[in-house]
């Protein structure tokens, strides 16, 4: 096996040309991000070695992807961001015919951040072959890539950050979501980073061998099928807190710097609170993410990243003694927990679906709705969009938590459990889009007395938010609801409900009714009330919607 080792180390230090410069890397990033990969070939296993050392400024490594033909081609399109890699050589390995052809290097589109290998041969369907590249890479000048960071209070370390498509940064990959494959890590950490204060951590548990003072060699387990942005690596000098867990084959692990102290009991006890709601949310999905739970605080910018089994969150949100500090750092650790099942366990095909993983996510990990003033939300953007695919906004969590707070009181709890259980459980360790979603919908509101797809499909893919306006006639006692968006297109139109009680009856009697989408709700009083007195009408009272009421009477 060592063997196998020195001969892997001595391929990568063989390729020394030189990588782009670092005027070229902060050029603006002015690629095509809309791009998709031709659906040709699909990545099965991502074998990659790394080599980091913290006396250089790049990275060397080789990546072996096995690859299955999902069209007739002579061609494979894979992502690479040139200003940050250099592909040195690459190979076909044949091992049904026992060939192996060098394919030298690609041709590069600095239009799409993708690199074009030319075949020899026409690959049929079905048919399993291998892609070795052997590649050179830039540490990331900005928090997105694989980043180096150093200052005088802390040694060296460094993080990957790849959300929403700069994998293509370190290795050359297919980096969209919807391309899921297993992981094979191994990490050889040179000079100062063989020393044993350094831990190499990764999605999966490591197991670390000291070839010697100054090579250290860190082999990870095979990771579940993950897309690229939740593959993730971390070097530096960390100690952890874990815990055995009942419910987790697993230790639950939460990883910290070594220079800071005092953290222990802290730790001990926000596992407590993470094995908790990790046994809540297995039992209200009925079924496991499928990987470990560690998490690892980290000075970032963002809040956190959903990783797969190694969650980060900003080092800021450590909880304090107050409050204020306890309910912000809980915010964001179940948020991220839960993107176990929703984006890293069932992952959305293409950026514009991200509502499937930040909505359903932002709706979970809350008991209450989302906090998120609707009389604010001036956007035109719709939850649905191409345009996620470089920067997720703030209605995809907030507006598309309500709306879904919205649709399970639309089709009761019961419903909503089945629809989301269904969702995983067919979805596990797979993709998933918009329209399996509304597939899904139509099958748990069937016999209902409206169309939950058409429903939320009004709240989803249009921007703004509706005004009602709510007149009475005292004349014929009637309510009359009328709608209008607040900014944008004046002709939107949702599909919105209402639920009308009378306070002063004895009885319940609250009701859920509809405004069209293409028309005005008219409603007597005495249809809801057993007297005629409309000061005791009540709209919307237990509730959660995403519209203003206006009332003119």
């Amino acid at each position: 096996m060592w063997v196998h080792f020195v001969c892997s180390l001595s391929l990568l230090l063989l390729f020394s040309s030189k990588i782009p410069s670092v005027d070229a890397v902060q050029k603006i990033e002015n690629y095509n991000h809309s791009y998709r990969l031709p659906k040709t070939f699909r990545p099965i296993v991502y074998d990659l070695k790394l080599t980091v050392s913290d006396k250089e400024d790049f990275t060397k490594g080789q990546v072996t992807i096995e690859i299955q033909c999902q069209e007739p081609s002579d061609e494979i399109i894979i992502s690479v961001n040139p200003l940050y890699l250099q592909i040195t050589n690459s190979y076909l390995e044949d091992k049904l015919r026992n060939l192996s052809m060098n394919l030298g290097k690609p041709t590069l589109d600095f239009d799409t951040f993708t690199a074009r290998f030319a075949l020899p041969y026409t690959i049929e369907k079905g048919y399993v072959t291998y892609l070795k590249i052997w590649f050179k890479g830039m540490f990331s000048t900005s928090e997105s890539g694989f980043v180096r960071r150093n200052n005088e209070k802390r040694d060296v370390w460094f993080y990957t950050l790849f959300e929403p498509s700069n994998a293509r940064r370190m290795f050359p990959c297919f980096d969209e979501p919807g391309f899921k494959a297993f992981f094979v890590l191994q990490l050889w950490l040179t000079d100062g980073l063989a020393q044993q204060n350094y831990v190499a951590l990764s999605n999966t548990n490591g197991h670390k061998f000291e070839w010697n003072d100054r090579l250290t060699i860190w082999t990870f387990d095979k990771s579940p099928p993950i897309s690229t942005y939740l593959f993730t690596i971390v070097i530096g000098q960390f100690i952890s807190s874990c815990a055995p867990d009942d419910f987790l084959i697993d230790e639950i692990c939460i990883w910290r710097f070594s220079d800071i102290s005092d953290w222990n009991n802290t730790a001990q006890h926000i596992i407590g609170h993470m094995s908790r709601f990790q046994s809540e949310m297995t039992d209200y999905l009925l079924i496991d993410p499928g990987t470990r739970l560690h998490i690892i605080f980290l000075p970032l910018e963002l809040n956190g990243m959903e990783n797969a089994g190694l969650l980060y969150i900003s080092d800021r949100l450590w909880p304090a003694d107050d409050e204020s500090s306890q309910i912000r750092f809980g915010k964001t650790l179940f948020h991220e927990m839960t993107h176990q099942w929703f984006g890293n366990l069932v992952t959305m095909e293409w950026w514009d679906d991200i509502w499937l993983s930040e909505s359903l996510t932002s709706y979970l990990s809350t008991a209450h709705p989302f906090q998120h003033n609707v009389v604010n939300d001036i956007t035109e953007d719709p939850i649905v969009s191409p345009k996620w695919a470089t920067a997720i906004p703030r209605i995809v969590y907030a507006k598309g938590a309500a709306i879904l707070r919205m649709l399970e009181d639309v089709i009761g709890v019961r419903r909503m459990r089945t629809l989301l259980r269904n969702y995983v459980r067919m979805n596990q360790f797979g993709t998933a889009n918009t329209e399996k979603f509304f597939s899904l919908l139509d099958s748990v509101t069937e016999g209902l007395s409206f169309n939950g797809t058409i429903f939320l499909k009004s709240w989803l893919f249009q921007g703004s938010h509706p005004l009602i306006f709510v007149d009475f006639d005292r004349t014929t006692n009637q309510f009359c609801f009328t709608q209008t968006p607040k900014v944008g297109d004046s002709s939107t139109r949702w599909q919105i409900p209402i639920w009308i009680e009378a306070l002063d009856d004895e009885f319940d009697t609250e009701q859920l009714y509809w405004i069209p989408s293409d028309g005005q709700l008219v409603i007597g009083i005495d249809e809801v009330s057993s007297s005629n007195n409309s000061a005791t009408i009540a709209f919307n009272r237990n509730h959660t919607v995403y519209y203003q009421l206006i009332y003119r009477y």
